[in-house]
C-alpha cells in the first residue's frame, strides 16, 4: 500500500510540475494563431472586398482596427517572450484606433488634416514592431500557407 501511494504522489507531483510549465507561450502556438485566425481575418476581408454591398464592405474597413486589436490580443497570449512586448504594442495600437473610430471618422470632416497626422504618427509608431513581429514570424514559422 506504501508503494501505491508514495507511486501515486509522485506520478501527482510530476504532472503539477508539468503542467506549472505549460504557460501555452511556444513558438507552435504563436504560428497556429498567427496564421489561424489571421487567414480568417485575411479571407473576411477579402470577402467585403468583392461585395456588392458597399454598407456591408465599409462596416468590416470600420470593425477592422477592433478585429486586429483582438487577433494581437489573442497572439499576445502565446506569444514567446522574444516576441512579446512587440505583439502586445500593436494590439494596444490597434485598440486605441478602434476606440478612437468615432472620433477620427468625426475628425476627417471637421479637421482632416490633424486626423490624417494622428494616423500618420500612429502608423509610424508601428513600423518597428511590425517589422520585428513579420521578421520573426517569417524566421520562426515559415511563409504564410498558400490556399
Amino acid at each position: 500500500m506504501r508503494t501505491t501511494v508514495a507511486g501515486t504522489a509522485s506520478v501527482i507531483a510530476l504532472s503539477v510540475l508539468a503542467l506549472a510549465g505549460c504557460s501555452g507561450r511556444s513558438v507552435e502556438a504563436y504560428c497556429e494563431t498567427f496564421y489561424g485566425e489571421g487567414q480568417e481575418l485575411r479571407e473576411r476581408w477579402i470577402e467585403a472586398g468583392d461585395t456588392q454591398d458597399p454598407f456591408a464592405a465599409m462596416g468590416t474597413i470600420f470593425s477592422a482596427p477592433g478585429d486586429l486589436a483582438a487577433f494581437f490580443d489573442d497572439l499576445a497570449e502565446v506569444a514567446p517572450e522574444e516576441i512579446q512586448s512587440d505583439v502586445e504594442r500593436m494590439r494596444d495600437a490597434f485598440q486605441e484606433q478602434a476606440d478612437s473610430m468615432g472620433d477620427t471618422a468625426a475628425g476627417m470632416f471637421s479637421n482632416p488634416f490633424g486626423t490624417a497626422l494622428g494616423s500618420l504618427a500612429t502608423g509610424m509608431s508601428l513600423t518597428g514592431p511590425a517589422e520585428r513581429v513579420d521578421a520573426y514570424t517569417l524566421d520562426n514559422c515559415g511563409p504564410p500557407p498558400t490556399g
